[in-house]
């Protein structure tokens, strides 16, 4: 069975035998963070993995995607493997915020706020069960409805996607060292890029690319200063 992990180390390897110990520590720090932002298993490994890269503990700027998005949508993911549509997650996300009332309301002695959260709550988790029903049933039969309102019964949460690529966009841009490689794999990742449409990841992954291309401007703007010293 396939290792993504192990997998990962093999290309940040491929990056450090093709373009250096420096190339290789900016990728690995950039990927490590990333993880590391993730919690759970990815942190454990990359704490471990990339102990001796420098930076991997630095906290993330302003603007970079912070820990609790991915972290919540990769606990929700793996914890709760039955939400399968788009309908089962906006019913589950409807009863998170119900929740959120509901202890806030306790938190802040509000009977009102607490009244309030334990009803939109208790309407979410009626709402869980009947979306559930009709995902189930179109999952079997999905010819049974075929209307646009339909299809959030069919389809997997786009949250879940889009984390996903969001993650394996952040580790592919860390593992481009030149402009060229960089350029082709804009072109060729706008497909993707696409599916980003939350507006706070949308934000992170497109400052991470203009940071990524500044730097390799950079790179590249040194290496030619030390090649024209060389000549004279």
């Amino acid at each position: 069975m396939p290792n993504p992990l192990q997998d990962l180390l093999e290309r940040l390897q491929s990056v450090r035998d093709k373009y250096g110990e420096q190339a290789y520590n900016d990728a690995a720090k950039d990927i490590a963070r990333q993880l590391i932002a993730q919690g759970g298993e990815e942190a454990v490994f990359a704490k471990e993995a990339f102990k001796d890269v420098p930076g991997i503990d630095e906290p993330m700027a302003v603007g970079d995607d912070g820990p609790l998005p991915h972290q919540l949508l990769n606990l929700v993911r793996q914890s709760m493997p039955g939400i399968k549509s788009q309908a089962q997650f906006d019913a589950f996300m409807s009863a998170f915020e119900g929740l959120r009332m509901y202890l806030n309301g306790i938190f802040e002695h509000s009977e009102q706020q607490e009244a309030d959260g334990r009803r939109a709550m208790d309407q979410a988790i009626d709402a869980a069960r009947k979306v559930t029903e009709l995902t189930e049933k179109l999952e079997e039969v999905p010819e049974a409805a075929t209307s646009a309102a339909a299809e959030k019964f069919k389809t997997p949460p786009a949250e879940f996607e889009e984390s996903e690529i969001y993650q394996d966009l952040i580790t592919e841009l860390a593992e481009l060292v030149t402009l060229t490689a960089l350029t082709k794999w804009y072109d060729d990742a706008k497909p993707r890029l696409a599916k980003i449409v939350t507006q706070r990841l949308r934000n992170s992954l497109f400052d991470s690319i203009r940071r990524h291309k500044a730097d390799l401007q950079d790179d590249s703007r040194k290496r030619k200063e030390r090649a024209n010293k060389e000549i004279t």
